[in-house]
């Protein structure tokens, strides 16, 4: 089981960031270079509208220490790969969601720990408190997220035509390695989940709906066009599975927390996709 966590995730993030980074064409680097101060003003107040959606859930509903702990863990990890891929079934803008992608990726090694330690400081009592050694913490992420997600960019720079080959399988092999994370935590925590699967489901609902809801909220307030608020509204609520789940499991060593996580990004699933249709039905 320790070999699991502690060899088996890393291997499984690492490759997950080298196929991020290997999505990243010259085409997409321009885009972000026409307007960066966009793309990190909108990753700044995505950080500070998940921190106040985990502050108001917190204290609305008073949930379980290990739920509150799971939600600001997902809560301070860049956004997911998939956000890039229901931002191109809405029609949205696949550049910039890509862009946004890359950009809180590369700052999450900074943000992640820091994000965590206010988190966990702020929510959680002096019983439940975990530890963050938040300098360590960002060294690792650095040789986890920063330098395989340059290593994809690298492969995709010096073997474009070589990757767009077999772009498909890599990315078919991420989606089921995101999927043993998934069976792995389920199976991991059996008891756990099953003891807080009701508490657990409503939460995850709730966070989804306020953070979509923030989505929304957010692309008002930034002066943009429709494509690109529609990237920015699929890319708040989707966060990193695989950097959840090794922060969690492997770096902090707790292994429950990353039951919310997961549950989160299963139960967003439909929610997103009735978003989508209800956008391109009307």
């Amino acid at each position: 089981m320790d070999s699991i966590v502690n060899y088996a995730i890393p291997l499984l993030v690492i490759l997950i960031m080298i196929v991020v980074g290997a999505e990243v064409t010259l085409d997409n680097i321009r885009h972000t270079l026409k307007n960066p101060f966009l793309l990190i003003k909108v990753s700044i107040l995505q950080i500070i509208l998940l921190a106040i959606t985990c502050l108001l859930i917190t204290f609305v509903f008073n949930p379980e220490a290990s739920i509150v702990s799971g939600m600001v863990l997902i809560a301070a990890c860049p956004g997911g790969a998939l956000s890039n891929y229901y931002t191109y079934l809405a029609k949205g803008d696949v550049a910039f969601s890509i862009s946004l992608t890359i950009i809180s990726t590369l700052l999450a090694f900074v943000t992640l720990p820091l994000f965590i330690e206010a988190g966990f400081s702020l929510l959680l009592d002096t019983e439940s408190m975990i530890t963050v050694p938040v300098a360590q913490l960002m060294g690792q992420l650095f040789f986890l997220l920063l330098i395989p997600v340059c290593c994809g960019m690298l492969v995709r720079f010096f073997f474009n035509n070589w990757y767009l080959h077999y772009h498909i399988f890599f990315q078919r092999i991420t989606m089921i390695a995101l999927l043993a994370l998934l069976i792995f935590i389920g199976w991991e925590q059996s008891d756990y989940l099953l003891q807080q699967i009701f508490s657990i489901i409503f939460m995850a609902i709730a966070f989804n709906i306020i953070i979509l809801l923030a989505g929304f909220g957010l692309t008002r307030f930034i002066a943009v066009d429709k494509k690109q608020s529609l990237a920015i509204l699929f890319e708040l609520p989707v966060r990193n599975l695989g950097i959840a789940a090794i922060t969690g499991a492997t770096l902090l060593g707790h292994t429950e927390i990353v039951v919310f996580s997961a549950a989160f990004l299963l139960i967003q699933l439909p929610i997103l996709l009735l978003v989508i249709i209800g956008i391109r039905k009307f």
